[in-house]
């Protein structure tokens, strides 16, 4: 059974054509091929962009779910929206915008439930002198870490002394009263300890280099 194909483009006759026509044939041939592998090129380029960017949502995602010891770090989160954005930045401008990216944008800076504290940067009397208006403007967010710190708590209890009848009659203030009676500890250093090592599986050998240093 013999199969006819159709509608195939005719190869064009070049048996007409002198040896400088058929060289710039060739060479019209030659500069369509490179602009082809040029856009192949850009498009796989494209493409390794657009994986290693699902890669790295696929992780910031599962690290946003995860509750576990090994997830990611705070500084690993701002390397990785860093890393987002330069990928973002290679990616032409007439790609189109998934409807995740358009409908949810990603939130920039720390969680507004963060203690903070503002610092201002202030211009010296003689830099402001004859400005008609002063303003501020917030030019960066920074994640402050302060470590554990031990301090002594020296309990004072006041006491006053009555003359009843001849006889000295003391009376002193009242004392809060400790979950463990006479423990050196207060409250707050036995709640660290229980959480760190129950909750974090923390030995308390280290607790106690931690605290030595």
């Amino acid at each position: 059974m013999k199969m006819t194909l159709k509608n195939l483009t005719p190869s064009p006759d070049l048996s007409g054509l002198s040896a400088a026509e058929l060289l710039a044939v060739i060479a019209g041939f030659q500069q369509q091929l490179a602009l082809k592998e040029e856009a192949i090129q850009r498009r796989d380029a494209h493409i390794l962009l657009l994986e290693e960017l699902l890669r790295l949502r696929r992780i910031q995602r599962f690290a946003a779910s995860s509750e576990k010891l090994h997830q990611l770090q705070l500084f690993d989160e701002a390397e990785l929206e860093a890393d987002m954005d330069a990928l973002l930045a290679q990616l032409p401008d007439d790609l189109p915008q998934t409807a995740e990216a358009k409908a949810k944008p990603r939130q920039r800076g720390f969680s507004a439930s963060l203690l903070r504290e503002r610092i201002e940067l202030t211009l010296s009397d003689e830099q402001k002198a004859g400005a008609s208006k002063v303003f501020f403007t917030k030019v960066k967010e920074e994640l402050q870490f302060i470590p554990a710190q031990l301090k002594v708590l020296e309990i004072w209890q006041e006491k006053a002394v009555f003359e009843r009848d001849g006889e000295e009659v003391i009376l002193a203030a009242n004392r809060p009263v400790h979950p463990l009676g006479k423990c050196i500890a207060t409250p707050s250093l036995l709640g660290y300890i229980i959480t760190s090592k129950y909750a974090d599986g923390l030995p308390l050998y280290r607790l106690e280099q931690m605290f030595k240093r």
